[in-house]
């Protein structure tokens, strides 16, 4: 299944405390319930004034849904086409 990252613009979004971030990642699960459409959120990355979210969807509509039903914005959303991690090990 496809895997897509949003970026939401969030003012500030690094000052939020745990209870809002929590208050959030609820939201965005809830939604996830109720849609017929496959979504799963799998982590968010929180900087300054930016959230990143990595989802497996069935398709990039699914993932605009969510963003719609739980209002959270998304700037951008794109399509994840390859993963690359190494370890220190690896480089070895």
């Amino acid at each position: 299944m496809p895997r897509y990252l949003v970026e939401r613009s969030i003012p500030r979004a690094g000052e939020l405390t745990a209870g809002e971030l929590k208050a959030i990642a609820w939201q965005s699960l809830r939604v996830q319930q109720e849609m017929e459409a496959e979504i799963q959120w799998i982590h968010s990355t929180i900087t300054t004034d930016r959230m990143v979210c990595l989802y497996i969807a069935d398709d990039v509509a699914a993932v605009r849904e969510h963003a719609r039903r739980s209002g959270l914005p998304s700037q951008r959303i794109s399509e994840v086409s390859a993963v690359i991690s190494f370890t220190r090990d690896t480089l070895d």
